[in-house]
């Protein structure tokens, strides 16, 4: 590759020294305002000891080059006077806003606050069957290789996020490696992120990551986004389906674990969307409450690990072999993911609960740490040192991979939880992303401070403790309150975390009068000493333990009379689920109408079967001779739509859940309904780009709330079969709509007509 000449990076990404990206809302038509309100977010939402680490990105969408251009230029204006550092988004997947590089240079010259370039979203699944292949490098890749040049020209990093598979794309397909030999040439400037968006999260996570493992860039990261929760159909916990307005749903909390899992892998970038969980605006509680002090906690405590400790975890690796065609993609995509192919190797490695309802986001197996998923062009000596390098088909199949697995892993502790400890700190996670499910851990951490005593005297009270052997020193916090503070299973104090002294005795005088409340204390050691710490996580519990540093044990407390006691340290009560049933579930099916229901549940389930498998024959015998649809066609339409639809289709998943029974009909005309939350997911395979909205998935039905009401009728061989569905399922008009060319696109559709 051509030597051009570039400089430093002028941003300081580090493990101690993360960026954090926010996007800022881009709704204005006054692009003045919009500067004006970016400087306002930044100086009264922001706390000082976050800003440093901190840029916040802008974008605006206009198609004519020199509009966009000098509208950029009244929004740089206002944050260039404040001094706002900024990471302008000017290319996404939709390709008529893509913004020239020209422009974007000229804007570079002028305004030294752009800190960072961001490109988002863009198409890389390319490919061509032309002899020369440089004459068919796709025009997203040409375009990654010009904004990386440029930005290494003038000093600036590039944000690199993208959804779906494009980065394991980018690492395996032929016409993507001119982008990748661009990508290992400036390394120090190219910032790889994971958006988290839609089901595939371990594979696109760890493929973004490998790019980091095989050392082709100095820095990774991940775009946690509430987007992601609509796209996975979870409504509250145990529920699951549609809601067009489903972002504000998702708890604030699933933030931490988006977090959370990308600092267990040593991600030092962090970019986060939309808009509106930021800041002050309407979901900013997102921001206040989970998002800024996690990060800032993650700082603080210094939970990222290097690139020396997450190598150090990382025993199995797996190297993605090189792809032509859509075909020998999925070659990879067998051991690597379960959505579109078997993957194997992933559910051995991290589990499944249930293909699609949930998008798994936590690994339900911690033991294996995870698995980077490694460019083709990964040098050999990095590949060295891995006790074992995968490649596609090394197994046969997942019991195959989980001994291999058992052979190179035995786990950080025990229990239900997701356990993983790397870089002095271990990890324990809930493991469902939708659920109440009451989950075990035990793990080896440091030993706690027992002993508490105090005596008093004039000057305040000698406050002492247990001698620990192993302890290095221990650290003193005070706290004056009325009432006890509240215990906790937390691995955090209820308070300011700053300790009020450091000592290598196993005493010390507090010469501070108690004032006009209750005192409490309590030590915590930096200790080599171990003891196990077992408890319980629910959906949302996500711990940190230091290995290093104790949990708080005991509280000393002295009141205003100098009455002197020690209190353990209790967790908090508890009264969430223990479990939850998804499915089935029998509201509306009570006393002798149970068994029904339970027959009719097989026949979901056989449904269910049928579909996953492709198996259109057996999945149109569900539909009775005499059933109708609200378009009044008939099971032989049904079963040409089925047949179809899974031929054209390559992987299929029917999503269930009941919503209520209904026996008003049964003892008049022996109809039952059942309305369901119904989908029914496939996915295609295709040489060129996939479908713009659906990057290769696509679903029926296409009403709002994907609910359908099932008529079900028990006939004379003792057999339950559909009557009629509502709206139609299958609906050969959504079918065909699903699979339009791109000439098409101006097709409407009505949901749940077929006319």
């Amino acid at each position: 590759m051509t030597c051009l000449p570039r400089l430093q990076p002028e941003t300081r990404i580090a493990p101690d020294h993360p960026l954090i990206i926010l996007q800022t809302s881009d709704r204005f038509e006054d692009h003045t305002a919009h500067g004006r309100e970016v400087v306002r977010v930044w100086k009264e939402t922001i706390p000082e000891d976050i800003q440093r680490y901190c840029q916040l990105q802008v974008e605006i969408r206009l198609r004519d080059h020199e509009q966009r251009y000098q509208a950029f230029r009244q929004l740089f204006d206002e944050t260039e006077k404040a001094g706002v550092p900024t990471c302008i988004q000017f290319a996404d997947p939709h390709d008529i806003y893509v913004f020239d590089p020209v422009y974007v240079e000229k804007l570079l010259q002028e305004y030294p606050s752009i800190k960072t370039l961001g490109i988002t979203e863009m198409r890389f699944e390319h490919y061509s069957t032309f002899n020369v292949p440089r004459y068919a490098t796709p025009p997203e890749t040409r375009y990654a290789i010009d904004v990386i040049e440029m930005g290494a020209r003038y000093g600036k990093h590039i944000s690199m996020s993208f959804q779906s598979l494009k980065w394991m794309h980018i690492g395996v397909d032929q016409l993507n490696q001119p982008l990748v030999e661009t990508i290992r040439e400036m390394g120090d400037y190219c910032l790889p992120q994971n958006e988290h968006l839609g089901p595939q999260h371990f594979p696109r996570q760890t493929s973004v990551w490998g790019f980091w493992i095989a050392d082709f860039v100095r820095n990774w990261g991940v775009e946690p986004q509430s987007w992601w929760f609509e796209n996975g159909r979870m409504l509250e916990p145990g529920l699951f389906g549609q809601d067009p307005d489903n972002t504000r749903r998702m708890p604030p909390q699933l933030y931490r674990a988006m977090i959370l899992e990308g600092i267990k892998m040593g991600a030092t970038v962090f970019q986060f969307e939309p808009f509106w969980d930021l800041f002050d605006y309407d979901n900013s509680i997102c921001w206040r409450e989970v998002i800024c002090p996690t990060l800032r906690q993650a700082i603080q405590e210094k939970w990222i690990p290097s690139r020396e400790e997450v190598l150090e975890k990382i025993r199995v690796a797996y190297h993605l072999a090189p792809a032509g065609n859509i075909n020998e993609f999925h070659e990879n995509l067998r051991d690597v993911d379960w959505i579109a192919d078997e993957g194997l190797l992933a559910r051995a490695a991290y589990g499944l609960w249930e293909k699609f309802l949930e998008h798994e986001l936590i690994p339900n197996k911690g033991k294996n740490y995870y698995i980077p998923l490694l460019p083709p062009q990964t040098p050999e000596e990095v590949l060295d040192q891995f006790e074992v390098v995968l490649s596609p088909g090394s197994e046969k199949s997942e019991s195959g991979y989980a001994d291999l697995l058992d052979r190179h892993y035995h786990g950080d502790g025990e229990g239900s939880a997701c356990i993983m400890s790397v870089g002095g700190f271990i990890y324990v996670m809930q493991t469902h992303e939708n659920l109440y499910e009451k989950q075990t851990y035990s793990i080896e951490l440091p030993k706690r401070v027992n002993g508490l005593q105090a005596v008093l005297k004039k000057e305040g009270a000698e406050v002492s403790w247990n001698t620990d052997p192993g302890a290095s020193g221990y650290e003193v916090y005070r706290v004056e309150s009325d009432t006890l503070p509240p215990g906790t299973s937390l691995p955090v104090l209820p308070w300011d975390s700053v300790p009020v002294a450091r000592t290598t005795e196993c005493h010390w005088n507090d010469c501070q009068p108690c004032g006009n409340k209750t005192v409490f204390y309590t030590i915590l050691a930096q200790t080599r000493s171990r003891e196990k710490v077992e408890g319980t996580v629910n959906y949302l519990d996500y711990l940190v333990f230091s290995l290093e540093k104790s949990l708080p044990s005991e509280w000393l407390r002295i009141d205003l009379s100098g009455t002197i006691d020690t209190l353990p340290v209790l967790p908090p009560p508890d009264d969430r689920p223990e479990s939850q049933v998804v499915y089935p579930t029998f509201a509306g099916a009570d006393g002798h109408h149970r068994p029904i229901a339970e027959k009719i549940v097989r026949q979901i389930d056989a449904m269910k079967a049928f579909y996953d498998h492709g198996d259109w024959r057996n999945l149109t015998s569900l539909y009775s001779l005499n059933y109708r649809d609200p378009n009044g066609y008939s099971r032989e339409y049904v079963g040409r739509a089925w047949k179809w639809w899974l031929i054209r289709n390559n992987t299929t998943c029917m999503l269930r859940q009941i919503r209520c029974w209904d026996f008003s009909e049964y003892d008049g005309k022996g109809h039952v309904h059942v309305k369901m939350f119904s989908l029914f997911r496939a996915l295609r395979r295709d040489d060129q780009p996939f479908g713009y909205g659906w990057s290769g998935t696509l679903r029926i039905p296409r009403n709002s709330d994907e609910e359908v009401l099932y008529t079900w009728v028990e006939e004379e061989d003792g057999i339950w079969r559909l009557i009629s569905t509502d709206p139609a399922v299958p609906n050969l008009a959504e079918i065909l709509w699903n699979h339009r060319g791109s000439d098409q696109t101006s097709l409407k559709l009505i949901p749940g007509l077929d006319d």
